[in-house]
């Protein structure tokens, strides 16, 4: 399964603030809504306080635009469960501090078959990438994700964006359903674009101040 993803210059992206909190929820709801039943498990709900809580404590949490319209969002947390974070039904392997998880990716139907999918994947994984850096934590050193088998999609998308696919299925009992990991070591920050600076924060003003003064960031 091999996709080539190329640049296009229409999509653009912004991390998300509290006051992009309601076109989240819109977004999460309309896409949950033109989704069968069987694929429920493609995208979990989420509360406007989870959101909230991502947002504040800086985990990336991405827009993508087309032509200046809201056309998806893909939200990254630590992979932790036992703080509610990341992937559930994952092996001990996962759970131990060392990944980032891309736990929420949703493009709005109106936008589908756009490569909207891969390329907010692969901004969320640039973002993903400074937080790691950002940590100072050596233990953290890539970003997985947890993708039904069923939603070839959004495997396509992924490996879209050089993820690799565990060779294991792996069933979530609590869903029903099969899935697989997909992952990447993190990328030195030289090599990662800015964010658009249209809604950047401080600390991604110091990370981009960093690189471009050749510099890597370390927290604290």
């Amino acid at each position: 399964m091999s996709v080539t993803l190329l640049p296009d210059s229409n999509i653009s992206f912004q991390l998300a603030t509290q006051q992009d909190i309601p076109a989240i929820l819109a977004l999460i709801e309309k896409v949950r809504a033109n989704l069968a039943d069987t694929e429920q498990h493609f995208l979990k709900d989420k509360s406007a306080s989870e959101i909230e809580n991502y947002i504040d404590a800086k985990f990336p949490t991405v827009l993508a635009f087309k032509n200046d319209q809201l056309a998806g969002v893909a939200i990254s947390t630590p992979q932790d469960p036992s703080q509610g974070l990341g992937a559930t039904n994952l092996s001990d392997n996962f759970n131990r501090g060392h990944f980032i998880c891309i736990g929420t990716v949703a493009v709005d139907p109106d936008f589908r078959a756009q490569g909207i999918g891969a390329h907010i994947i692969g901004q969320a994984f640039k973002e993903s990438s400074r937080f790691i850096h950002e940590q100072g934590d050596q233990n953290l050193c890539g970003v997985i994700a947890k993708v039904s088998t069923e939603n070839t999609g959004s495997q396509r998308a992924f490996l879209a964006n050089e993820f690799r696919q565990g060779f294991s299925t792996h069933t979530d009992p609590q869903g029903g359903y099969q899935f697989h990991v997909f992952s990447r070591p993190i990328d030195d920050l030289s090599s990662v674009e800015p964010v658009s600076q249209d809604n950047i924060g401080e600390r991604e003003k110091r990370i981009a101040e960093n690189r471009h003064n050749g510099r890597r960031f370390n927290h604290g």
